[in-house]
């Protein structure tokens, strides 16, 4: 597993979030167009949604998907609370 590549997909699918911070809602891109953003209190999405999205985009496999995972949702909780910090 090469975790300097892996850490590069986790950055670019940190980026693609879209994360307004006035209404607290989140928006990440593997999120379908159908759904609704969804609260910073309620952090939760789909994980074949995010499976999909790294084995179509990425090409990753079962075990690279579960390290990028769980690193992308570290970062974006850690964005959320450093937000909830600043105020």
């Amino acid at each position: 597993m090469d975790k300097k590549f892996l850490n590069r997909v986790v950055g670019h699918i940190v980026k693609e979030t879209r994360m307004d911070y006035v209404q607290k809602l989140i928006t990440p891109p593997f999120w379908s167009s159908s759904f609704s953003p969804f609260s910073f209190s309620f952090f939760h999405f789909s994980y074949s949604s995010f499976t999909l999205h790294c084995e179509e985009i990425y090409s990753l496999n079962e075990q690279e998907i579960r390290y990028v995972y769980e690193e992308y949702r570290n970062t974006i909780k850690d964005k959320i609370n450093e937000q909830e910090v600043s105020k």
